[in-house]
């Protein structure tokens, strides 16, 4: 499977986001984010109504699509201005920060909220 995905991409360019191999993995790992959101629709009990699981998967799609939009764009800018590192690497590093440091400091603020709350 991987030789017929090799005219797509060259090993010995540097990564490209936007090329058609990165389009195609994009769009493969958006479907399955997708696909997990329906079968934890189908596994969920009680059953939310088709309207508050729509959307709830909307609230959940938009904020991924800008989020991932958003580092996509930050990763082109920085392989063209700041170093040697191509897009791919700054991508990463980039969701990298994003997961963890973003979700940790969700966390700390959230835990924050409810003592002050409390």
């Amino acid at each position: 499977m991987i030789e017929g995905f090799r005219h797509l991409h060259n090993e010995d360019e540097s990564c490209e986001l936007m090329g058609a191999f990165g389009i195609i993995i994009q769009a493969v790992l958006g479907m399955l984010s997708f696909m997990a959101l329906i079968i934890k629709r189908c596994l969920e009990e009680p059953k939310r109504p088709w309207i508050i699981w729509c959307l709830d998967t909307s609230k959940q799609a938009f904020s991924a699509l800008l989020a991932h939009a958003m580092n996509m764009v930050l990763a082109m800018l920085l392989a063209d201005d700041v170093s040697e590192a191509d897009g791919c690497d700054w991508y990463f590093i980039s969701l990298f920060v994003d997961v963890f440091l973003g979700v940790a400091l969700c966390w700390i603020i959230l835990k924050g909220i409810e003592t002050f709350a409390a």
